[in-house]
């Protein structure tokens, strides 16, 4: 037994000696064939083991290069040998993240596993991204496939060949989900009802791996929970319980007891007709609550609907929202609802219905339970209704009693990300009870980085351009910003750039500004890539420009385009010109698609640009913050700092490093990482060329969020302004190297910058 093993037994209060052959089992590599392990791999899968054979769930912070993937499955993998009925469900945000997980368990099925069926596996996605996976384009190319198997992994390939043959990939893909000892799917998936139903999990034979954690609460908060518009738009016979989640005429929804009824043959309890006077009457319900709250709405001030609304009125809105359902008998119909369901399909009758019907009714609990969630705690969702497209929508302000109602149907689970600082703040968001956590350490050593800071410019709303630019840069800053990257790319030339800006009307700008000026501030020949929609109609000017260059590229490299599309595939093609003499940019938007969840390793990116802070920028962002702001405002009374981490620096931060971190993926990559904001340094500008110099505690809790290798490795200042302000800068800057985690801070020029970067590359 190695020093580390030891270690771990000793701190552990389980058996860790499985843990190890799941290690053995899961780390052989396919270019060595070898076991290889690191320390922090170590920690993180005798941690996670620990909660999972307890029964509780892990929050883990583990860092990029970790291996996070084959050490999730180390973790769960003796267990899966143990109980064979146990499941898994391997959770990540994006259909390429899916892609990746399955691609890495067809390898290790491959190379390790004696007994596949411990790790069978399939991906689960929606029909539109299999149809992208598999070809398939229309409904007449679906149809019945064959049955799966129970050992191996379903690979991509494998749906492709089903597409040829004339199958539905999409149908053999659900028919695995049931049979699967693995199920890899989007997060989204552990809150569908009718999914997981139908995929048979199980609550205590089910653990849930969840990769990305970070963004499954990002979303889960900013997303709307529940909507119910009352339009007067729908009348089918057959779809009145489906539609109660998304569009539902609340007014006139009536439907045919014939059609009803031929669906529902053999059901005496429908024949009886108590659970269709039932649902009937919660549609009238929610009817008259619609009108009710549209009713409150329009007697509130103006200027609560175009102005971040105070606290005491979201707390008077929260209860007059709940006495209204008490008012309306809602309570009585809901629970006499909810118990018809669960006795029909108790008895299984339910089950003797056609697909349709059965998924219909799962719905309709899914709806009736959600709603009942918001009525239980009012004050932790944002409630909105729009007066003039009468839509009711609920926002979860605090993620927990989401998560609860969704871990409920699970044993426990691993919550991991590399950006989940601090630990112990997400863990309190998830509202899990007795959670580990755990934060491991970095795995790059120093000389792998280079960072700078650079001063001068500051993405904070300015109130003067607010009317004159969507970007709100002065046109100072616009220089400086422009100036920073035409030098930094000139020092990086030949090589692959990623430039991710806050917002998106950033990187509009910056395409059209290539466009038009590239030339003369870029280095020669430099292909500028960049995320375009899928609708074409719809493409901006800067778009269309991105697609060109796209098309461009692909020309002049002699790439075979047969499969890449520039709405799918701009990633892929980018990270394919990584070995090409070209300057490469790739434009982005921190906390999208291109800045999060892709592995930009080696040469595939070797500079991240990092414009901006991604805090609330639109007005409808701000006006959110603000309501998430009041709430934890009241949470923590003595602590208001953290009511600005819950509502929006936590998000912000880890959306900036998430993409900082894009070119660091393995241990032997080496980058250079740029951030043009001088809010790093603790300095906030509310006005067109006025400092504000915010507190030292402030700025070094900004700069605590960061990853170590983000935040200490270097502390290269680009600082060009002069005289007496500059001084003043500095000496506010310096102030940040009282706390242990920063070095001492070298102030530089960009001419100082530029040669820096070019002896990094030597």
């Amino acid at each position: 037994m190695t020093e580390i093993e030891t270690e771990f037994e000793f701190l552990h209060e389980v058996d860790l000696s499985p843990a190890r052959k799941g290690m053995d089992t899961i780390f052989k590599f396919k270019d060595s064939g070898k076991l290889e392990f690191r320390a922090q791999q170590h920690q993180f899968i005798y941690s996670a083991y620990e909660g999972i054979k307890s029964g509780r769930d892990v929050v883990i912070e583990g860092p990029t290069g970790l291996g996070k993937t084959r050490s999730l499955l180390a973790t769960v993998f003796p267990a899966l040998e143990e109980d064979h009925n146990l499941r898994v469900l391997y959770l990540t945000r994006t259909k390429t993240q899916v892609q990746n997980i399955i691609s890495e368990l067809s390898e290790i099925s491959m190379l390790s596993i004696s007994k596949q069926f411990a790790l069978s596996a399939t991906p689960y996605m929606g029909r539109d991204a299999i149809r992208n996976v598999s070809g398939v384009t229309s409904n007449a190319n679906l149809g019945e496939s064959s049955h799966p198997t129970t050992s191996g992994v379903l690979s991509f390939a494998q749906i492709q060949r089903e597409a040829t043959y004339g199958n539905c990939p999409f149908d053999l893909i659900k028919k695995a989900s049931s049979v699967k000892r693995i199920v890899v799917a989007p997060h989204g998936c552990i809150l569908d009802d009718t999914w997981l139903t139908s995929s048979g999990f199980v609550p205590d034979k089910t653990i849930v791996l969840m990769d990305e954690a970070h963004n499954f609460i990002t979303d889960i908060c900013n997303d709307y929970y529940m909507t119910v518009t009352g339009t007067k738009q729908k009348n089918d016979a057959t779809s009145f319980l489906e539609s109660n989640v998304y569009k539902t005429d609340l007014r006139t929804n009536k439907f045919s007891e014939k059609d009803v009824k031929k669906g529902f043959k053999g059901c005496k309890w429908w024949d009886n007709n108590t659970l269709h006077t039932v649902l009937k009457r919660l549609l009238e319900l929610t009817g008259e609550l619609l009108e009710a709250v549209g009713e409150v709405t329009a007697n509130l001030p103006v200027t609560a609907k175009v102005s971040p609304p105070s606290t005491d009125m979201l707390l008077e809105d929260a209860c007059h929202f709940q006495e209204l359902f008490v008012q309306l008998g809602f309570e009585k119909i809901y629970f006499e609802a909810i118990k018809i369901l669960e006795r029909a399909q108790s008895n299984n009758e339910i089950s003797e219905l056609n697909h349709y019907f059965r998924r219909q009714f799962v719905t309709a609990k899914q709806f009736l339970n959600g709603l009942s969630l918001i009525l239980e705690h009012p004050f932790e969702f944002y409630i909105n209704y729009n007066i003039e497209r009468r839509v009711f929508a609920a926002t979860a302000i605090h993620p927990k009693h989401i998560i609860n109602r969704a871990m409920d149907r699970v044993r426990c689970g691993v919550f991991t990300s590399a950006t989940i600082s601090p630990v112990n703040d997400f863990a309190f968001l998830l509202g899990r009870p007795d959670p580990i956590a755990i934060k491991i350490g970095h795995l790059f050593r120093n000389e792998n980085y280079k960072h700078f800071y650079v001063c001068g410019t500051n993405s904070s709303s300015k109130p003067l351009l607010n009317e004159q630019s969507r970007i709100c840069y002065s046109n100072q800053e616009q220089k400086r910003v422009v100036e920073a990257i035409s030098r930094a790319t000139h020092a990086a030339k030949g090589k692959n750039i990623g430039i991710f800006f806050n917002n998106l009307d950033l990187v509009e700008w910056m395409a059209n500004l290539i466009k038009l000026e590239g030339s003369k501030f870029l280095p020669k020949n430099t292909i500028t890539l960049g995320q375009v929609g899928n609708r074409k109609e719809k493409w901006s000017k800067s778009e269309r420009y991105l697609v060109e260059q796209f098309d461009y590229a692909i020309k002049e490299n002699n790439i075979n385009s047969n499969k890449l599309d520039p709405s799918e595939h701009v990633a892929d093609l980018f990270m394919e010109l990584g070995d090409k003499p070209n300057t490469t940019l790739l434009l982005g938007v921190q906390g999208g698609k291109l800045a999060e969840g892709i592995d930009y390793s080696g040469t595939k990116m070797e500079m991240v640009i990092c414009v901006g802070l991604p805090y609330p920028g639109s007005p409808n962002e701000v006006l959110v913050s603000s309501i998430k702001r009041d709430y934890w405002a009241g949470y923590f009374e003595e602590d208001l700092g953290k009511a600005d981490d819950f509502s929006y620096k936590h998000d912000a931060f880890r959306k900036l490093t998430q993409s900082a971190g894009r070119a660091h993926r393995s241990t032997k990559d080496r980058a250079v990482i740029l951030f043009i904001d001088e809010r790093l340094m603790g300095i906030k500008n509310n006005g067109v060329g006025n400092y504000e110099l915010l507190s030292i505690k402030n700025s070094r809790k900004n700069l605590q969020l960061l990853p170590r290798p983000l935040q200490v490795i270097d502390r290269n200042i680009v600082l060009e302004e002069t005289g007496a302000k500059k001084s003043r800068l500095q000496k506010h800057i310096k102030g940040l190297s009282s706390t242990k985690e920063v070095v001492e801070h070298d102030f530089i020029s960009l001419d100082e910058m530029v040669q820096q970067i070019k002896d990094f590359w030597r």
